[in-house]
């Protein structure tokens, strides 16, 4: 029985090793081209053997290992609620405009999008997309079936420790020898992004295709977590909250139905500080709480940097609970010792991304002295949900501080707290990286919204009636009609900044030679070419260099498209990537012969082929 106990004692321990072996080791953090080989096996022990022993042998931490297969908060979740089920059925329908699209170009996406569709694409000249698919599916359902079985197993001798790490060196060794991260890809982008979305995507593009729809998706089910962590954050101050209505509400609020709608990381962000959120809160009265969010952090660290917003947060709320009297210095001595945890998974990613220079913290302190950045974020918050649902939302947080005293002020803190973190940095003025504002926002209006329901049911079920169809056509109107929100997309301007690149893979795809590889010369370097190399199966077929000049003119552009088979260029007029100007003079020129003009929706994507260069001809030019 004693060796039983130990061994579930030491499961939660072991997850969190195991994360380490996945982020760090299978994920080549360590694979760092300008230091030696040995040197490179040395970074990758340091991650997995040393920081992943620490954690593996952690001690305090209680076990959740059981809550994770099957939740002791699961009284409404196995309810049979078919209004839920209509709800998401809703939800997906209207989303249906937006994710049939392809990819926007111009924007994070293919940071996003491409790592692991580029994997996928060059397993798939190997192994074919059903296999992988088969293999994905039976490794899951495996691990399903028999996982706690081999788990508890290897648990014996610490098996599940020692076994990782001799395999990880082999195949550390594997890659090295191979060089098989640089021939996927540049290896600066292992650090451009943490991995844990960038596993999830491979995940995803495995099960169900290279396909649009597979990373909007993925955010969709971000954000269907969120309503539940909002649903029984709402809860724990009344017992009135309807979960239907707050996952309506979270569905449908205009900012998180729009980040649905593209495969950027914000609505799993936001997803990790609902989560964390919700369980610091209940680990005040229960402290398994602590491994949870333990448990969130740690891997909401390695989703996205910014979650490390959260922390300060918590400890200053921490500390006014301790100056109330309200936790002891134990308490708190005992949760500054859980978050060592996360903090040995999470930033040792950041700081390699700082040291190589790829990716720092994008501070910009001096914003704090210039009121105009400072009040950016709130200008456009208004700005993206339109003043009616902005004055619902700032309505709802003076309700709760008169009429709701419980947990008002971590949310507040979340709020101001985030609010002052990201405009001091250089993502001040984007909405999506300011959305854990518009979650504590969004708190409070399920809270309002909650009371004002259980009101109207009791007095005037007309008024119920008249509100409810009031707030539904405004978060109809602002999804799909309202013109100009700021950095949102509705149905009128849906097609913007989209180029055929699918079009255009079709295109290529018929040049391809037997032998060799195409090479294409397309400097624009915010563009999803390739996601679409992958998806048409051109990966390792065509060579694409979308390396931008620092200079933009014809000359340069002329002078190197020369060294290559063909020359595409997007018809874009942004501040980086301006090649209008330089698509017309090449024309005029006549330097280079136009093969084709892609069109979609008015954005055009133009294909030249220098005059001299030896390459298959297509029938159709």
């Amino acid at each position: 029985m004693s060796g039983q106990k130990a061994i579930r004692k030491n499961s939660f321990n072991t997850l969190l090793f195991l994360f380490v072996v996945l982020f760090y080791g299978f994920y080549p953090v360590w694979f760092v081209p300008a230091i030696p080989a040995v040197y490179r096996m040395i970074l990758l022990n340091i991650f997995v053997g040393l920081i992943g022993g620490i954690i593996y042998w952690w001690p305090g931490l209680t076990d959740i290992s059981a809550d994770l297969i099957s939740s002791r908060d699961h009284a409404e979740s196995r309810k049979s609620n078919v209004v839920a089920v209509g709800i998401f059925v809703l939800a997906i329908v209207a989303h249906l405009p937006f994710w049939i699209l392809p990819v926007v170009t111009g924007d994070d996406m293919q940071s996003h999008i491409s790592p692991a569709a580029t994997v996928l694409g060059h397993m798939y000249r190997f192994i074919p997309p059903l296999a992988v698919t088969l293999m994905v599916l039976g490794a899951v359902v495996f691990l399903f079936l028999y996982g706690r079985i081999i788990l508890r197993k290897l648990q014996k001798f610490n098996l599940i420790y020692w076994l990782p790490v001799c395999l990880l060196n082999i195949y550390a060794f594997f890659l090295i020898k191979t060089n098989l991260v640089e021939t996927v890809g540049m290896w600066q982008s292992v650090f451009r992004y943490p991995p844990v979305a960038k596993l999830v995507y491979l995940m995803g593009y495995a099960l169900f295709g290279i396909n649009e729809f597979v990373g909007r998706g993925i955010q969709f089910v971000f954000l269907a977590g969120t309503a539940v962590y909002v649903f029984k954050a709402v809860k724990a101050v009344s017992e009135r909250a309807d979960s239907d209505i707050v996952l309506f509400l979270a569905l449908f609020f205009p900012t998180f139905f729009h980040f649905s709608n593209y495969s950027v990381l914000e609505n799993g962000t936001v997803f990790f500080f609902a989560a964390m959120s919700y369980h610091f809160l209940k680990s005040l009265e229960e402290n398994r709480h602590i491994s949870w969010v333990v448990l969130w952090l740690s891997i909401g660290l390695l989703y996205k940097r910014l979650t490390i917003g959260f922390v300060p947060v918590m400890l200053f709320y921490l500390l006014y609970k301790y100056y109330k009297n309200k936790v002891t210095i134990g308490f708190f001595k005992k949760y500054l010792h859980a978050l060592l945890v996360p903090a040995l998974i999470g930033l040792p990613f950041t700081a390699m991304g700082a040291i190589l220079k790829i990716r720092n913290a994008a501070s910009k302190w001096d914003n704090i002295f210039y009121p105009a950045q400072l009040g950016q974020n709130l200008i456009d918050l208004i700005g993206t949900l339109g003043p009616f649902l902005s004055a619902l939302l700032f309505l709802s947080v003076v309700w709760c501080v008169f009429k709701r005293k419980r947990f008002n002020l971590y949310w507040i803190m979340l709020i101001l707290g985030y609010y002052l973190m990201i405009s001091l940095t250089h993502a001040n003025g984007y909405i999506r990286h300011a959305q854990p504002v518009y979650l504590g926002l969004f708190y409070f209006f399920a809270v309002a919204v909650t009371d004002f329901i259980y009101w109207a049911k009791q007095k005037n079920k007309k008024i119920l009636v008249m509100v409810s169809l009031l707030l539904t056509s405004e978060l109809v109107y602002s999804n799909f009609f309202a013109a100009d929100r700021v950095q949102r997309t509705v149905l009128r301007n849906r097609f913007e900044n989209i180029y055929p690149y699918g079009e255009l893979m079709d295109y290529l795809k018929l040049l391809v030679p037997e032998k060799g590889a195409l090479r294409v010369y397309a400097p624009a370097e915010v563009e999803p070419s390739h996601f679409y190399l992958a998806k048409h199966k051109l990966t390792g077929k065509i060579l694409w260099d979308r390396t931008a000049p620092a200079n933009i003119n014809k000359k340069v552009i002329v002078d190197k498209a020369g060294q290559y088979d063909y020359l595409c260029l997007p018809e874009i007029g942004t501040v980086y990537n301006n090649y209008k100007d330089v698509i017309m003079e090449i024309i005029d020129s006549e330097e280079m012969k136009l093969l084709k003009v892609f069109d979609y929706k008015g954005n055009r994507i133009f294909l030249f082929r220098p005059l001299d260069a030896d390459v298959y001809k297509d029938k159709n030019c």
